[in-house]
């Protein structure tokens, strides 16, 4: 992936491009405005699995790691759709997680004492 930002007279413009395939962010007059190029459509294929017993088995998994995250109050769903929100309590937690994962041991006990 190859990433380009320029200053331009308009605006800003960001460029992301794979192979073939680009994506640019245009920022004009505090109006973001979005533009793909795709031109080589098998970089942006999905893999999925052939075996329907192997599919749904997967998203059974999907299911209950949702409903769990949902039990303990970390997500929450959002009405009338098939989106999920992450809660207040969810941000906390998961900033509590990547800060403990991003620090060494003696920090961690610095901050214990």
């Amino acid at each position: 992936m190859v990433t380009d930002l320029r200053r331009r007279h308009e605006g800003l413009r960001l460029k992301h491009w794979v192979n073939l395939n680009s994506i640019k962010l245009y920022n004009s007059l505090n109006v973001l405005r979005g533009e793909t190029t795709i031109n080589h459509a098998e970089d942006l294929r999905v893999f999925r699995t052939p075996d329907p017993k192997l599919r749904r088995r997967q998203g059974a998994q999907v299911t209950r790691r949702l409903a769990l995250l949902h039990a303990h109050g970390l997500i929450a769903k959002v009405s009338r759709t098939h989106r999920w929100q992450v809660t207040p309590r969810g941000r906390r937690l998961i900033t509590a997680v990547l800060a403990a994962r991003s620090a060494n041991t003696e920090q961690l006990v610095n901050l214990a004492t």
